[in-house]
């Protein structure tokens, strides 16, 4: 008799993966012939898929900027509370033109995140965004951040 790689099914989901003989049962569990099934796979109408991705870790840490602009996406709290607590100072006037030019949404976004940061990444999704209103390139923005950076 020779031995077949099962799937162990509960409740949809493949709890494990077993080498068996061809009859082979185990109380409680529904058991499929697959040489490809992988534990945590989701099995419904004889298809296999991958199930749900694993969320992304939780940070030991966040920046107040963060913290408050996490709280008004998720509406916890106003645009206008959040801003508040976060606001450092006053935005010079260039910049304050360019925000005021953006759709309102985007205006929130650039207002939370130049008002209330209390470190500028290079990298962040909006720091191209703001270097392209500003006119700035991609050099001129970079020597921004090596002068910061020295000072």
């Amino acid at each position: 008799m020779s031995n077949i790689r099962y799937a162990v099914i509960s409740d949809g989901t493949v709890v494990n993966v077993i080498i068996g003989p061809e009859d082979f049962e185990l109380d409680g569990f529904t058991l499929v012939a697959s040489d490809a099934a992988g534990i945590g796979q989701l099995y419904s109408d004889g298809v296999f898929s991958d199930g749900p991705p694993a969320p992304e870790p939780v940070p030991s840490t966040i920046s107040d900027r963060q913290f408050f602009h996490a709280l008004w996406r998720e509406g916890h709290i106003t645009f206008e509370e959040a801003l508040a607590a976060v606001k450092t100072g006053e935005l010079p006037e260039d910049l304050e033109l360019f925000v005021a030019a953006l759709p309102t949404e985007q205006q929130q976004e650039a207002r939370i995140f130049l008002e209330g940061a209390t470190t500028f990444e290079r990298n962040h999704p909006l720091t191209p965004f703001i270097a392209s209103g500003m006119g700035w390139s991609d050099g001129q923005t970079d020597q921004i951040w090596r002068v910061g950076a020295a000072l």
